[in-house]
C-alpha cells in the first residue's frame, strides 16, 4: 500500500450534506472527502482502504462499520468510534442518531399521520 504525502494544497472547502461533499469531490482533481458510506455505495463513488490502530488496513462495509460500533454506549450518549479499538474495524466511523417523540399525538396529530412519517 502507498502512502500518500500530506497535501500541500489548499485545505478547508466544504459541501452541504453528502451530495455538496460528493460534488465538490467529483469536481475537484485530487481531493479527498467524507461522506456517509451508504451514499459512496449508492452512488458508485470509491472509497478509501484505511489503516486502523490494530494496523489492519480495512475497507468500509456495513461490517467494518459495524464492528467500530461494536462498544458500550455510556449514559451520556458521548461517544466517538474514531480510531477504534475493534481489530477489524474502520477508524473513521461514526453514528448517526434519530430522535423521536415516543408520543406522536402531540399538536393534535392522529395516528395516520404519524404511520406516514
Amino acid at each position: 500500500m502507498e502512502r500518500v504525502p500530506p497535501s500541500t494544497g489548499p485545505a478547508g472547502i466544504g459541501g452541504k450534506g453528502n451530495e455538496g461533499v460528493a460534488g465538490l469531490i467529483k469536481q475537484t482533481p485530487g481531493a479527498i472527502g467524507y461522506i456517509e458510506l451508504a451514499y459512496a455505495v449508492q452512488n458508485s463513488m470509491p472509497y478509501a482502504t484505511m489503516q486502523n490502530k490494530a494496523g489492519k488496513f480495512v475497507v468500509a462495509s456495513t461490517a467494518s462499520v459495524s464492528a467500530a460500533a461494536n462498544i458500550a454506549i455510556p449514559a451520556d450518549s458521548k461517544v466517538s468510534l474514531t480510531n477504534t479499538d475493534a481489530v477489524d474495524g474502520y477508524p473513521i466511523s461514526g453514528f448517526s442518531w434519530v430522535v423521536l417523540y415516543k408520543e406522536q399525538s402531540y399538536n393534535s396529530r392522529s395516528k395516520v399521520p404519524a404511520q406516514r412519517i
